[in-house]
């Protein structure tokens, strides 16, 4: 929210449009992030969770490096295969969480 405050001072015309647009898209993407920090970590034992927690942010790091250059790749074959390919990894990620998550609310410590 703070950069609409700043194009908002600084910049006028399609730039804040741009802006704007793209702090919209930011605020889902960092509902993504929440669920990665918090229901996916709650879905392994309590024993191997810190390890867990960081094997999925090693993965997020290496992915997002890798895909800043799959983007590009793509949108110079076919721009629409960057949608197609952000709709499939959006379903994969959340048909894994619907399969993979498993209540941990009432089960005792020995067992999680």
């Amino acid at each position: 929210m703070m950069s609409i405050t700043l194009a908002l001072l600084f910049i006028s015309g399609e730039a804040l449009f741009i802006i704007i647009i793209i702090s919209l898209v930011k605020f889902p993407e960092s509902m993504a992030n929440m669920i990665a920090w918090t229901c996916i970590p709650e879905t392994f034992p309590t024993v191997i969770r810190a390890t867990a927690s960081g094997f999925i942010n090693a993965c997020a790091k290496v992915a997002g490096a890798v895909g800043v250059g799959l983007v590009n790749y793509l949108f110079y074959i076919d721009p629409s295969l960057v949608v197609w390919t952000f709709l499939g990894v959006s379903i994969i990620g959340f048909v894994a969480t619907l399969v993979y998550n498993k209540e941990t609310a009432n089960v005792s410590m020995e067992e999680t």
